[in-house]
């Protein structure tokens, strides 16, 4: 793998955050993902399902579904926290890299590198969700509300959480009251 992002510090650790979650992604879908003759989901860790749906009709017709993520000077590549694949369908699904690092002169996320994999095949075809994001919302008793819906045709098909690993170090008593709301939401 080539990357101008180190893996590894110097104790060990993994580099950063963006690195913890996308080399592992990295390696399961070069190892194992890709050699699979199935429908796959990638999901955040704290990304819940709000309604009742079969996800592989959402891959049906298309061979991916995901939330797309720009920067400038780079196309349109897949965010990790929503992907839906239909393995066997894809051309060379062994090349598609979901490391972050660089890309053209600018620092993409997990998964910026997806971007080369989406530019070699303009012929997929691809169902794009969206995000409905809430950063203050004075109906939840947590500041800041940091939560969104993922949306795919038009309807809230999962909550996520945002940020449950406290890489941003909010309080014990603000992922107290996040998760009771959360579990009202999902109830």
């Amino acid at each position: 793998m080539e990357t101008s992002c180190p893996i590894l510090g110097s104790q060990g650790e993994y580099a950063n955050p963006n690195v913890a979650c996308a080399y592992p992604l990295y390696w399961a879908w070069k190892n194992i993902i890709s050699k699979q003759q199935s429908r796959v989901c990638i999901l955040d860790s704290d990304a819940f399902l709000m309604k009742d749906c079969r996800l592989t009709d959402y891959v049906a017709q298309d061979e991916l579904c995901y939330i797309p993520q720009t920067r400038p000077r780079v196309s349109e590549y897949m965010w990790n926290a929503l992907v839906l694949a239909d393995v066997p369908r894809l051309p060379e699904p062994e090349t598609m890299n979901w490391y972050c690092g660089m890309l053209n002169g600018q620092c993409v996320d997990v998964g910026g590198q997806t971007a080369t994999y989406l530019e070699a095949h303009p012929e997929l075809k691809i169902r794009r969700a969206r995000t409905e994001y809430h950063e203050d919302d004075a109906r939840v008793p947590f500041y800041p509300a940091n939560y969104e819906y993922f949306l795919i045709d038009e309807s809230r098909v999962f909550l996520h959480y945002r940020s449950g690993s406290n890489w941003n170090k909010k309080s014990e008593e603000y992922h107290r009251l996040k998760t009771e709301w959360l579990k009202r939401q999902l109830a």
